[in-house]
């Protein structure tokens, strides 16, 4: 999609202070455009913005399994996406970890973290955590032992 924003003035006495303001705000303007057309199309998703310098309004659209679905244009040349990589499955964690680690790939860091954001949901309580998971109270106390949460 393409679009033009534009902006002119007829003051003779505009300055160059004055041009880039309207010129900032044509980004600003450019940039929420974008980022509300973007939500649209991949309503129904979490919407991440790319911590980076560089690309102040890089979008990621990812899916309730963290799999990239989306990517502005500024994402994807920052993060080096087209759309066959998109297609073929790519990780948000795995395009965000910029320390390389592997760390948060390992099964009982997962299932700690379903637990503690299942807990969470239930404001602490186990027995309607236990009944999110679709598991015994029992079950939940046993793998909160094992995981070390309290």
């Amino acid at each position: 999609m393409a679009a033009t924003i534009d902006v002119s003035t007829c003051r003779y006495d505009a300055s160059e202070a004055i041009l880039a303001i309207l010129s900032q705000s044509v980004r600003d303007a450019a940039r929420r455009i974008e980022a509300n057309l973007f939500r649209r199309a991949f309503s129904g998703t979490r919407i991440l913005l790319v911590p980076d310098e560089r690309a102040l309004s890089a979008l990621l659209a990812v899916d309730h399994d963290d799999l990239v679905v989306g990517a502005n244009r500024a994402a994807r040349q920052l993060l080096r996406l087209d759309d066959k990589r998109i297609t073929g499955g790519v990780l948000a964690a795995d395009l965000l970890n910029d320390n390389g680690s592997n760390d948060g790939c390992k099964f009982p860091d997962a299932e700690r973290g379903v637990v503690r954001r299942t807990l969470l949901r239930a404001n602490g309580n186990v027995s309607i955590a236990a009944d999110l998971l679709g598991i015994s109270r029992a079950t939940l106390y046993r793998k909160m032992k094992r995981l070390s949460l309290n």
